[in-house]
């Protein structure tokens, strides 16, 4: 009989701060399960920038902060809009066959609203689908729309439900889990006066300058098959928003000044952001068509465990409905076809993302060695 006993986090710990400590500390409350599995973003991120720590350093932070396995969000699905992010983490976390739980942060703390709403996205009404093409022939972003198409549906919601980033992913979370898995969401209430992420990566850019990752370093790679018609494939960028980064490129080579230049209401500067990284990349949409297909993430990689987790690694080893590796080189020689494709990605992110790191400071993806605490 399958034992599972773990509660499963999503995250991107860009960097790790106090938030993230009392997430880890309230999962395990909730779930009742003394056990955590991280499903982690590697060198990238989902609003399409390189991490300003690589993996292995994150991953290190997290488990000595309480997670006991982290497992690495293959670059497919980390750098992707909110829906791919969310299917491909729920997807990896349930192949892992030991979590009952996905605890998440949100603004509103409301697992019920969150859940209708994700149920709402996952059927798509009729009402729903009239409302979010009447919102979108308006001009607005499709986040937008989506949110005041779902507002229609559920008037009487708590207020930032459908437009506070957390909020968002906790319901494609729950959109991701619905009727397609036996994990049970639940949500932390996220804790009002804690740093955020974003406050922490621009003091660490305003004290470190070029040291810390950023997209700008790969501008011109960018520019380079945005010129060759390379850039048309990825999956968030349009033959017309192609066209508006072209207009403007001569104008502005540095790529901050680009992507500030071409934003208007429709394209938002994420979504810029992804469509330059997806490009830089080289990840395009029918390689995610395909991914998706085939049921997503193509194999479980263990980025690091502590030494009193072990039984809970071996249970998922043996639990686990995809190969589980830890070393990328020994694993070919178990893995085939999409997964090779994916992994072959995900040592070619690697070493895009040390063309942002400081001289020196490139790691061997393939043969980097799993952190142990």
């Amino acid at each position: 009989m399958q034992v599972k006993r773990a509660v499963g986090i999503i995250a991107e710990y860009n960097p790790f701060h106090e938030g993230h400590l009392y997430h880890l500390k309230k999962a395990k409350e909730l779930s009742g399960k003394d056990n955590v599995i991280v499903i982690m973003s590697g060198n990238f991120v989902q609003r399409g920038e390189p991490a300003v720590y690589d993996k292995w350093r994150r991953a290190e932070t997290a488990l000595k902060n309480g997670a006991d396995i982290v497992i690495e969000l293959p670059v497919y699905y980390a750098v992707a809009g909110a829906d791919y992010f969310a299917r491909g983490a729920a997807a990896l976390l349930k192949a892992c066959g030991v979590a009952d739980y996905l605890c998440f942060g949100s603004e509103c703390g409301d697992i019920e609203n969150i859940q209708k709403a994700a149920e709402i996205l996952a059927l798509e009404p009729m009402p729903y689908q009239v409302n979010l093409l009447d919102t979108l022939n308006s001009g607005a972003s499709f986040a937008a729309a989506r949110g005041a198409a779902l507002k229609k549906i559920l008037p009487n919601a708590p207020d930032g439900l459908f437009t506070a980033p957390n909020n968002g992913l906790g319901i494609e979370y729950c959109k991701a889990l619905y009727k397609n898995t036996d994990i049970t969401p639940v949500t932390v209430l996220r804790k009002p006066g804690l740093p955020s992420a974003g406050d922490l990566r621009k003091q660490l850019k305003a004290l470190h300058g070029n040291s810390v990752p950023s997209l700008n370093a790969f501008g011109g790679i960018f520019l380079y098959h945005l010129l060759r018609d390379g850039s048309l494939t990825a999956p968030d960028m349009t033959i017309d928003l192609a066209n508006r980064f072209r207009k403007y490129a001569a104008a502005h080579r540095d790529l901050d000044a680009l992507l500030s230049a071409v934003k208007t209401k429709k394209y938002t500067y994420t979504r810029l952001q992804r469509a330059a990284m997806h490009t830089v990349l080289g990840i395009n949409a029918a390689d995610m068509r395909l991914f998706e297909k085939n049921g997503g993430p193509q194999y479980i990689r263990v980025l690091g465990f502590r030494k009193e987790s072990e039984g809970l690694l071996g249970a998922l080893a043996k639990q686990a409905s995809l190969p589980v590796i830890t070393r990328p080189a020994k694993a070919r020689k178990i893995l085939s076809g999409l997964a090779v494709k994916m992994l072959e990605k995900e040592a070619e992110a690697a070493r895009v993302y040390a063309l942002a790191q400081p001289a020196g400071k490139i790691i061997n993806d393939s043969s980097a060695p799993v952190v142990i605490i």
